[in-house]
């Protein structure tokens, strides 16, 4: 056990700052699983047990062979600045490393003896002999506190991702110093591993033992199942008599003119067809255009190729042949519905393989505030972007899901609109300056009396003033750069 652990210490020091100096062979794929946990070129994906939440992934960024020891080694997250040896960003050397371990830890060694040492971010280590004889024990963790055994219970057929497996089954006990059961929640957990699956059931290892988080397996490649990948089929599934309003909003922070606008977008589902590589709906859309007070009223048909890949798993593996792209999937609520989503947030920063680190380079002018949600059954739930300042012109746009209806299910705030709204007389109120810095003054012309309320995007109240007088000012200069909105609620307009 020293031998190992001080093999994996050494190894971990080496590949700090030279992690991809290894290469990770196609030739460390074994021709069967035999119960074993990963594969060098494993592609897995596991959630929260038993509610579903955020996902984590496995994906190994190299692997080691060294003597009758294969390390895995899984550095997904960006961690500390250092300066790199080979690589030139935009201002200089410095990068941030790509050494922060994912949830299995920093690394992973497999022995001669076919026991799996894990290393925590604690510098701790897990050490799993899944070589018992059903009734045996292994103690696979212990600090001055207590100690974590696993019991082998034996292997059954099984069903993993609807796929036909055999599995082993081992049961988790946490114990304190005077052996007694601590109801902790790996306690009584089940580590599962299935002969063609692999790790199917295990537990959050880089925070171990301060994290307990049972996780399972919902996604796998070779063989191909579960979430392996997500597809127009997966995010964009309506069925007749659901129904999604958007919110379109630009907003160019240069001008005039500013060519800014603020439309909502109803889309009614009427009809579905499923073709062999197509999704077809007929829709009735509703768009309302508050600047003119005009609504469009027309039926469309949204075609989808139901095949077409938006991400495939791990989903959180950073990639390293574009920009920086930090993405998550989960499981989240809408209003009752659990369902699952991805978003990505680019950072703009280029990666230096030699020292497998990440730094900022010139794109020219400042970076885009970026972010892109998919939420399946719903579609496109978020597609936001802004630049602060020229080049090219600063504008902010949002692009963005704020009312569905869904399996019966209303979730949001919908936007009214009907042709016989009276239209709102361009002469009862003026707001100026647009866009604003420090203060806002709301003129309204008939002397009315009534509230002047300010919101986000997100319908987030930031500031109610009273109307007292004919022109109100409101210092805003306590708000953050970007959109906001202006309600005058008066006697006789809204």
């Amino acid at each position: 056990m020293h031998q190992v652990i001080s093999l994996v210490k050494s190894i971990t020091n080496n590949m700090k700052y030279k992690l991809t100096a290894f290469i990770l062979f196609s030739c460390l794929v074994a021709t069967g699983q035999n119960y074993s946990l990963f594969q060098a070129d494993s592609k897995k994906l596991y959630t929260t047990y038993p509610i579903p939440g955020l996902t984590s992934g496995i994906a190994f960024d190299s692997v080691l062979i060294a003597g009758d020891f294969t390390v895995y080694f899984n550095y997904t997250g960006i961690g500390n600045e250092m300066e790199s040896d080979t690589c030139i960003f935009w201002g200089g050397y410095t990068c941030l490393q790509q050494d922060r371990p994912s949830w299995l830890g920093y690394a992973i060694t497999l022995d001669f003896m076919g026991t799996y040492h894990f290393k925590t971010s604690q510098d701790n280590f897990l050490s799993f002999n899944f070589n018992l004889l059903p009734g045996d024990s292994s103690l696979f963790y212990q600090d001055p506190t207590q100690s974590f055994y696993m019991v082998y219970e034996g292997s059954d057929t099984a069903t993993i991702l609807d796929i036909p497996d055999s599995a082993k089954y081992y049961r988790i006990s946490n114990y304190d110093i005077s052996g007694n059961t601590i109801n902790s929640p790996l306690n009584n957990e089940q580590i599962i591993i299935g002969k063609e699956m692999g790790l199917a059931g295990f537990f959050r290892i880089d925070s171990f033992p301060l994290v307990q988080q049972p996780l399972s397996l919902i996604g796998n490649l070779a063989p191909a199942a579960g979430f392996n990948s997500l597809t127009n089929e997966m995010v964009y599934d309506h069925q007749a008599g659901d129904e999604i309003q958007y919110l379109d909003q630009y907003y160019s922070y240069q001008g005039p003119p500013y060519f800014n606008y603020l439309n909502y977008i109803k889309h009614i589902f009427l009809d579905r067809t499923e073709l062999p590589d197509l999704i077809s709906y007929t829709v009735e859309r509703i768009i309302y255009k508050t600047d003119s007070n005009i609504i469009l009223h027309d039926t469309i048909n949204l075609n989808y190729n139901r095949n077409t890949i938006i991400a495939e798993i791990p989903f959180g593996k950073l990639d390293q042949d574009h920009s920086l792209i930090i993405p998550e999937f989960y499981s989240d609520n809408y209003c009752e519905l659990n369902l699952w989503s991805y978003s990505l947030e680019p950072q703009y920063l280029a990666y230096c393989l030699a020292d497998n680190c990440w730094g900022s380079y010139d794109i020219p002018g400042p970076p885009p505030d970026e972010e892109t949600i998919y939420v399946c059954g719903l579609g496109l739930y978020l597609d936001r972007s802004a630049i602060s300042a020229p080049p090219p012109e600063g504008y902010s746009h949002t692009y963005k899901i704020i009312y569905f209806k869904k399996d019966g299910i209303e979730c949001g705030e919908e936007i009214l609109v009907n042709i016989d709204d009276p239209p709102i007389p361009s002469s009862c109120f003026t707001v100026y300056p647009n866009p604003a810095k420090d203060n806002l003054c709301v003129r309204i012309n008939n002397n009315a009396t009534g509230t002047i309320i300010i919101s986000d995007l997100n319908g987030r109240q930031l500031r109610k003033i009273l109307i007292n007088d004919q022109a109100t000012e409101i210092e805003i200069d306590g708000l953050n750069n970007g959109m906001y909105l202006v309600k005058i609620i008066c006697d006789s307009f809204v």
